[in-house]
């Protein structure tokens, strides 16, 4: 062998072992990064994360500001009453956390109700216990891939509480 080599002793064969080993993992999209896989919830707080989301297809009712990554969550309502969906929070590149909210009666069916206006959009259905509402979340932008970051989603059904008329559960 002439000339100096960074591992002498080393075959090429562990050499490739060695920067496998040594390679990042890739980053992976979020479980519920489509509809289809969303994540069930109830009532509360939810966190939730775009960073590495894709972007799912636009509801031609629904689209403020452009299209960006979003999460899916499948909602069980627990009462009979109005429910209330909102991203109570956003931290991420872009926007000055401005986010989206949409609510749909079934995975791919009726849009329920959307808004992605400013800091704290909400949406608010009428939903019957112990069924289903996906819901999905996302930034706001006008199609940056930058309008991604961390999240709360907020649901509520029944008492709506001081930004909404108070609905007492049916």
């Amino acid at each position: 062998m002439s000339g100096p080599h960074l591992f002498p002793s080393l075959s090429i064969p562990s050499l490739v072992i060695v920067l496998a080993i040594c390679s990042p993992t890739p980053a992976q999209t979020p479980a519920n990064d489509d509809c289809a896989n969303a994540i069930v919830i109830s009532e509360g707080d939810v966190p939730f994360d775009t960073t590495m989301a894709t972007v799912s297809p636009p509801i031609p009712e629904c689209v403020f500001g452009g299209v960006v990554p979003d999460v899916w969550f499948e909602y069980v309502a627990t009462c009979t009453g109005l429910a209330l969906a909102r991203p109570i929070s956003f931290t991420g590149v872009g926007g000055g956390g401005a986010r989206r909210v949409e609510v749909f009666d079934s995975c791919g069916g009726t849009v329920l109700g959307c808004n992605g206006v400013g800091t704290d959009p909400e949406v608010v259905f009428d939903s019957a216990a112990g069924a289903s509402y996906w819901t999905r979340v996302s930034g706001w932008g006008a199609g940056s891939t930058s309008e991604v970051g961390t999240g709360i989603l907020r649901l509520t059904c029944g008492e709506l509480g001081t930004e909404n008329t108070a609905i007492p559960c049916a």
